[in-house]
């Protein structure tokens, strides 16, 4: 028996879970209600799921979700490609960000509109710990040793659970009324690389080790597999979100860091800036 013990400790310390209550501990003793393996259905494969860890926090009068996803690899090198200049950033933290209620912006088409996503950009800034050293990945490759990993899916489909979880969260709330800000976050315990094109030489690049990226993913799925009959809101759950959704990656030593900084965001945050947050019944 103690053997089958030691076998079963050595299986769970390799796996992901002393991360996840190592995290979810930190947190709920920062008083955020945090829950580990919370299930939700996932509409995409008709059957249950479940997130990591899902913790929800209220702080100056908005109620923060963090979808948190942990990963763990000893062997494999996760790199996030930056394609991006700094100048899109503002475009993609006020159009694919998650809160409501969400007043919809064209900051294409209507200079007040451009004034208005500057402002709350500034709030919200603060919340992706965005500064000119982070990177806004649209890639990301897996490498091991000098060899590219080819397959995974798995890896990808996690993400995408990270957004289902969300839809059928929202649904769950009826539709929330109150201010809500909804984030994802990847804690990856491994090695984490930044990759960035050098556009003073061609076919250059720089790369680097990184405790920190935002990912903007987009969110792919089959239609045609949705059950309507046991969620019947989700398309129209789902055209309030959209399909572009902004994924935070961050390593373990960063973790503390990182719930300190958006607690510090959220108090500071000016609900004037969205119209529709001013009043005390948002």
């Amino acid at each position: 028996m103690e053997e089958l013990l030691k076998k079963i400790k050595k299986t769970i310390d390799s796996s992901s879970f002393p991360l996840e209550m190592r995290l979810a501990n930190f947190l709920e003793k920062r008083e955020w209600a945090t829950i580990i393996g919370r299930q939700y259905y996932d509409f995409e494969y008709d059957k249950l799921s479940e997130n990591d860890i899902v913790a929800r926090k209220e702080i100056n009068g908005i109620t923060l979700t963090i979808f948190i996803e942990c990963k763990k690899s000893s062997d494999k090198q996760l790199i996030m490609y930056s394609p991006y200049k700094n100048t899109t950033f503002s475009e993609l933290m006020c159009l694919n960000t998650q809160y409501f209620p969400k007043r919809k912006i064209r900051i294409d088409k209507i200079e007040s509109d451009l004034e208005y996503s500057n402002v709350f950009l500034k709030n919200l800034s603060a919340l992706f710990n965005l500064n000119q050293s982070n990177l806004l990945g649209k890639n990301i490759i897996f490498t091991k040793g000098d060899s590219i990993i080819q397959d995974n899916q798995k890896f990808f489909s996690s993400l995408n659970g990270l957004v289902k979880s969300t839809i059928w969260f929202f649904n769950q709330m009826k539709f929330t009324k109150g201010r809500d800000i909804y984030l994802y976050l990847v804690v990856y315990d491994g090695i984490m690389l930044g990759l960035v094109p050098d556009y003073s030489k061609a076919e250059s690049f720089d790369l680097k080790q990184i405790d920190y990226a935002i990912y903007n993913s987009e969110f792919l799925f089959n239609y045609n597999n949705i059950n309507t009959l046991r969620f019947p809101d989700v398309k129209k759950i789902m055209e309030l979100f959209g399909s572009s959704f902004l994924i935070q990656f961050i390593t373990p030593i960063f973790f503390e860091t990182y719930v300190n900084k958006i607690e510090e965001g959220l108090s500071n945050f000016d609900k004037g800036v969205i119209g529709i947050w001013k009043n005390e019944k948002a």
